[in-house]
């Protein structure tokens, strides 16, 4: 360790080269911060539990590494961890664990959802946007805008009873400051008018890898 920070990535490799838990737990003292009291970034944790194939606390530190992320709004940098762990972990023929799959699909599905809304797609784009929203909390940096999409979706897709519901969340103290004023009038009045009839239900199909039938969207 008295290489300093520059030599982190070849440490790690020889580490997990050796395997040797001495040298391991030297290494993880100096990584967080127990040897100078200086913590390394967590990207190094991660990197040592994937070389080690340790993938429960890899899979621990990558969804702590993608919250921080989320919580400056650094999407892509979150989709990023996930993918690579989620891909290092496929690799090793190990079971994913099911947190880090929804995780990485909600921020996905964040991601895409552009492409589909200039495609003019409004009935998948409601549909993702309503995935998400129901995930509000995972994305509390742009909730305000999110919501505002989603009604805006759902609005274009025919979806009266969802605008409607999603309208009625916007409004709360917690996100209607973060309404765009362009988009606050238009919610407000979805949001004053109930609407007493159900929207289509979304297609439903078997799950590959629980055998369920779910609605396509959380597939």
């Amino acid at each position: 360790m008295k290489a300093g920070e520059h030599y982190i990535d070849e440490t790690i490799d020889m580490v997990a080269k050796e395997n040797d838990e001495n040298l391991i737990n030297n290494l993880l003292n100096y990584l967080i911060g127990e040897t100078d009291n200086t913590p390394k970034e967590p990207s190094y944790l991660l990197k040592l539990y994937l070389k080690l194939k340790n993938f429960k606390q890899a899979s621990r530190i990558a969804l702590i590494i993608a919250n921080g992320e989320l919580e400056n709004s650094n999407f892509k940098s979150a989709h990023k961890f996930l993918f690579d762990t989620i891909n290092t972990i496929e690799s090793s023929n190990e079971k994913v664990p099911m947190e880090l799959n929804q995780k990485f699909a909600l921020i996905h599905s964040y991601i895409i959802v552009r492409n589909v809304i200039k495609n003019n797609d409004h009935i998948t784009a409601a549909r993702i946007m309503i995935r998400i929203c129901k995930n509000i909390s995972m994305f509390n940096s742009v909730a305000s805008n999110v919501l505002t999409t989603t009604i805006v979706e759902c609005t274009k897709a025919k979806f009266k009873a969802e605008a409607f519901k999603w309208a009625m969340i916007a409004i709360k103290p917690e996100y209607k400051d973060g309404l765009s004023d362009n988009f606050r009038p238009k919610i407000e009045n979805i949001a004053r008018k109930p609407v007493n009839t159900a929207d289509e239900p979304e297609i439903m199909s078997q799950c590959y890898i629980c055998g369920k039938h779910i609605e396509n969207s959380e597939l």
